[in-house]
């Protein structure tokens, strides 16, 4: 039996569609019933350096970055790039690769559109995530939060491993080809 502790990183703005309450209410429902399996805990991130920060925490196991992201032509590198976006100002892997510290999580679970790029997930894992998960295209937030909750089932309710909470995800929800990549170190 698996015991996570998973870290909600709620960036998303006041105005839009909170991805991240939903997961934190669902969280609070699998404590109820498994409160030996998973304990959360919910970070509202307004600003790329908590995000930072919050990163590199040593208390989760898994780290689930509720946020925008695109991809952005950066005139200082001279390449496109992908960025969460976090109080309307974009965190960059190339940022991310630049932290100090270091990721602890074995996941970093990042819905955040067009974050599933070699760029991401090198960052993410080259700072010491185990596995990185995004969608590779614009995602309707409710679609997410219905790949989310199929994935943390798995995950938690049945105990398996993230691997296969990620195939399983990916194969029955309507938006599971928008995760296509698992990106791991392995």
């Amino acid at each position: 039996m698996h015991n996570h502790r998973i870290l909600i990183l709620n960036c998303t703005q006041k105005s839009d569609p909170d991805e991240g309450a939903f997961l934190a209410e669902l969280m609070e429902s699998i404590e109820l019933r498994y409160p030996k399996r998973v304990r959360h805990q919910v970070e509202k991130v307004s600003n790329s350096q908590e995000l930072r920060e919050n990163l590199v925490s040593d208390w989760p196991t898994i780290i689930h970055i509720a946020s925008h992201g695109k991809r952005l032509w950066r005139p200082k590198t001279g390449r496109t790039e992908t960025c969460i976006v976090v109080g309307g100002w974009p965190l960059y892997a190339s940022d991310v690769s630049k932290m100090n510290g270091k990721i602890t999580a074995e996941l970093v679970f990042a819905n955040a559109c067009s974050n599933s790029y070699l760029d991401m997930a090198k960052a993410m894992i080259g700072k010491g995530a185990r596995f990185f998960c995004a969608p590779k295209i614009d995602v309707y937030w409710a679609d997410a939060v219905v790949y989310t909750a199929v994935f943390y089932h798995r995950l938690i309710w049945k105990d398996t491993s993230v691997e296969r909470a990620g195939r399983f995800a990916k194969t029955h929800t309507r938006l599971g080809y928008a995760y296509p990549d698992w990106w791991s170190m392995r």
